[in-house]
C-alpha cells in the first residue's frame, strides 16, 4: 500500500475516495478517476476500476446492516482485501455530517488517512462505518461466511440454515 494524499479537501467535492483507491493499488492520484465527480455513477465506475485490476466482485459491507460485534473484522479477514488492505468509510472529522474514505487493514485499523491533516488516524475499529470487499462471498443468515464455491457446494441443510442475507457476485 502506497500512501497517496488527496489534493481536494472539500465537503462536497473532495477526492478522498480517489486517493484511497490510488493508495490501495499503489498508483498516482491522477491515474484514478475522481469518483465523486461522477455523481450517482461513482459506484459503477469504481466497480469497473477494480474489475480492470482483477477484482471482479466488489461489495460494500455496512456495519449497521449486520449484527454482532466484530462482524466487519470477520469479513475483512475472510475476504483479504487488496493485499490485506481495504477501502473503508468513516465519519469525517473535518466536516459535519459527511463520510470520509480511508484505508484500513484486516483488523480495521486506519493505516492511511488521505487527508493531509491525518485526523482520522486515531480512529478505532469500532469507528469504521463500512468496508469494501473485493472477493465473491455469501453471508449466511447465521453470519457464517462462504466463498461462492463453498456456497454452491454446501448441503441443502446448510444452505437452508444459512439462507443468505447478502450475496456479492
Amino acid at each position: 500500500m502506497k500512501k497517496v494524499y488527496q489534493k481536494l479537501v472539500d465537503k462536497d467535492k473532495g477526492d478522498c475516495m480517489r486517493a484511497s483507491v490510488a493508495s490501495l493499488f499503489e498508483l498516482e492520484l491522477e491515474e484514478v478517476p475522481n469518483f465523486i465527480e461522477l455523481g450517482s455513477d461513482w459506484y459503477s465506475s469504481m466497480w469497473n476500476f477494480f474489475k480492470e485490476r482483477g477484482y471482479n466482485s466488489i461489495c460494500t459491507i455496512t456495519k449497521d446492516r449486520h449484527d454482532g460485534d466484530g462482524f466487519l473484522q470477520k469479513v475483512a479477514h475472510f475476504d483479504g482485501g487488496v493485499n490485506g488492505y481495504f477501502y473503508a468509510s468513516v465519519k469525517s472529522k473535518t466536516y459535519e455530517g459527511v463520510g470520509h474514505a480511508v484505508v484500513v487493514d484486516k483488523d480495521l485499523n486506519v493505516v492511511h488517512d488521505p487527508n493531509p491533516s491525518g485526523l482520522c488516524l486515531d480512529l478505532k475499529p469500532e469507528d469504521i462505518v463500512d468496508i469494501m470487499v473485493v472477493h465473491p462471498m455469501v453471508i449466511g443468515a447465521t453470519g457464517k461466511l462462504f466463498t461462492r464455491d463453498d456456497w454452491d457446494n454446501a448441503s441443502e441443510e446448510e444452505r437452508n440454515e444459512n439462507t443468505h442475507k447478502s450475496i456479492s457476485k
